[in-house]
């Protein structure tokens, strides 16, 4: 991503400081979860045929977050409305 930056493809490395806000977080209120109920494959296959057929539009979105793993907040752009955007033309 700094690549990127400095090369004027992309305006900000938004990763950067990711390392000085984690150690900011009060790990004090920090818990562990005790399982985690994962999608198996047949179950994300299923879904994403499912809305490929009656939900077109929801697809590319399912598909995004089933594959690589992102929360529905980050491949919305969070919250505050900020994008990523690129400063290369072409």
């Amino acid at each position: 991503m700094d690549d990127l930056q400095r090369s004027g493809e992309i305006d900000q490395n938004v990763a950067s400081r990711v390392g000085e806000i984690m150690r900011r977080v009060d790990r004090r209120y920090m818990t562990a979860a005790a399982s985690v109920d994962a999608w198996t494959p047949d179950e994300v296959t299923r879904l994403l045929g499912i809305a490929e057929q009656h939900g077109p539009r929801f697809h590319p979105i399912l598909a995004t977050l089933f594959y690589t793993g992102m929360w529905l907040g980050e491949a919305l752009g969070g919250s505050s409305g900020r994008t990523w955007t690129s400063t290369a033309t072409g």
